[in-house]
């Protein structure tokens, strides 16, 4: 049962008697530097998807507008081949329609896969710096040994 004494120290478990010698009583938040490397990686993730959110924004608003040109050019086309007087015309109309279509296409595939490799990138750099950073944090004297590089 817990005693007035063991209220004191609020990373003391209470119940640290009943439990076996080699068992941790003590709260492991206490040491400032183990809470550093449990809760910077949730802070590195949030960072990662903030910019995440923020590269996305604008591609995003961009693909709306590219799609709604989309749209629009195939209600157009629709609309002209409706009104063809033969076939070769309305032949044309959708040719002219699929090669539109195609170059917007390749674009989108181009500007996704440019935009994919810059937000992997960043992550793959913030990686490496969280990992430095733990690392730091692990052996104090690695930090040390890279600033004297």
């Amino acid at each position: 049962m817990p005693t007035k004494s063991d209220k004191s120290d609020p990373f003391t478990n209470p119940f640290a008697a009943s439990f076996p010698s080699s068992f941790p009583t003590s709260f492991p938040m206490s040491d400032p530097r183990a809470l550093r490397i449990l809760t910077r990686p949730f802070e590195q993730l949030l960072q990662i998807q903030a910019e995440f959110l923020k590269a996305t924004e604008p591609a995003l608003t961009s693909w709306l507008k590219r799609q709604s040109e989309s749209v629009d050019s195939t209600l157009k086309a629709l609309e002209q081949m409706s009104s063809a007087r033969d076939i070769n015309e309305a032949a044309a109309i959708q040719r002219d329609w699929a090669e539109e279509q195609m170059k917007r296409w390749t674009s989108e595939v181009q500007t996704a896969t440019e935009q994919a490799m810059s937000l992997s990138q960043n992550a793959a750099r913030q990686a490496a710096e969280i990992t430095t950073e733990m690392a730091s944090y692990a052996d104090p004297a690695a930090k040390q040994r890279k600033a004297a590089e």
